[in-house]
């Protein structure tokens, strides 16, 4: 206790605690932004799928919509695709439409 109270009671100590605090904050800062870059650079990741030209109705069979050229491939980022998007156009081979799909809509 005694020797905390003689490092703040002088100027050098008070420099010395002042440079530590600040040595402290730009290793925090440092980290935060390569944690941040990370981040902010795997959110930008694009996928590709399958998107409708037209309308596709119910009850298409798959193989008309890749034999017509119904789709077109397009790539997107990672966080728009939507659960059961499609994006090889040979896994709708033999599947049907379960429902209307609207032009620029994900297969």
């Amino acid at each position: 206790m005694e020797f905390a109270e003689n490092l703040l009671s002088t100027r050098r100590g008070t420099l010395l605690i002042g440079g530590g605090a600040a040595l402290l904050a730009a290793i925090v800062l440092i980290v935060y932004l390569k944690n941040y870059r990370s981040s902010v650079s795997g959110s930008n990741a694009t996928v590709s799928v399958l998107v409708a030209k037209n309308l596709i109705q119910k009850g298409t069979p798959g193989d008309v919509v890749s034999g017509h050229g119904l789709f077109h491939t397009q790539r997107i980022l990672a966080k728009q695709v939507t659960g059961g998007a499609i994006a090889d156009a040979t896994s709708i081979d033999g599947k049907v439409a379960v429902k209307d799909i609207q032009p620029g809509q994900q297969l």
